[in-house]
């Protein structure tokens, strides 16, 4: 994979699986990145793991669509700040 520093990468789904194995690869190519699920705890871990690069925020989940909009609106503007150079 290419070098990614200085780039950020949302991924949805990333408590596990291809969400996961992504958010781990993007992150080994220098990538911040923003891990989106709805498992809280999982890209918890997921997000210590990669390190401080990472940033986890739980989003929704079934009947809470009005909740995961707003939730998932957040990252989106706290990422420049977060991810400053």
């Amino acid at each position: 994979m290419k070098d990614l520093t200085g780039k950020t990468a949302v991924i949805t789904g990333a408590s596990r699986g291809i969400g996961a194995a992504t958010a781990t690869a993007f992150a080994a190519a220098g990538a911040n990145i923003c891990l989106l699920a709805r498992s809280e705890t999982q890209i918890i871990e997921l997000a210590k793991d990669i390190g401080p690069r990472a940033m986890a925020r739980a989003c929704g989940g079934s009947g809470h669509s009005t909740r995961t909009t707003s939730v998932c609106q957040g990252p989106g503007e706290y990422l420049p700040e977060f991810f400053d150079p």
